[in-house]
């Protein structure tokens, strides 16, 4: 497990699918993970659920499509959730009867 509690690469201009390789087949015990205002695309992969430990988690500003993976509702402790203004559609996860914590929650752009 890596001990990792945050991960800011805010406008630094990273480009394609790299959100996978960071969530996938890793358990991060990070808490606040920053990933605005670059150039990522593509679904949001179900390995966002390794984040378990997530209270801070700002996707805002990207090219996601597809709909929100179901594995969010992993982020027990989560306070803080901005997948505003990317191409997310469809269902949007019932994520409220599990994140007691959660007090921000920005879906705007979210098309059903």
């Amino acid at each position: 497990m890596l001990n990792l509690v945050g991960l800011y690469v805010s406008r630094i201009g990273f480009l394609g699918l790299w959100i996978t390789l960071l969530t996938n087949s890793m358990t991060w015990k990070i808490e606040t993970f920053n990933l605005s205002c670059n150039f990522f695309y593509g679904n949001l992969p179900r390995s966002l659920g390794n984040l378990s430990y997530l209270t801070y988690f700002y996707l805002h500003g990207k090219k996601f499509t597809g709909e929100i993976p179901s594995e969010i509702g992993n982020f027990m402790q989560l306070q803080y959730l901005d997948v505003s203004e990317n191409e997310l559609v469809g269902h949007i996860p019932a994520i409220q009867c599990t994140m007691e914590n959660l007090f921000y929650l920005n879906w705007a752009g979210y098309r059903p």
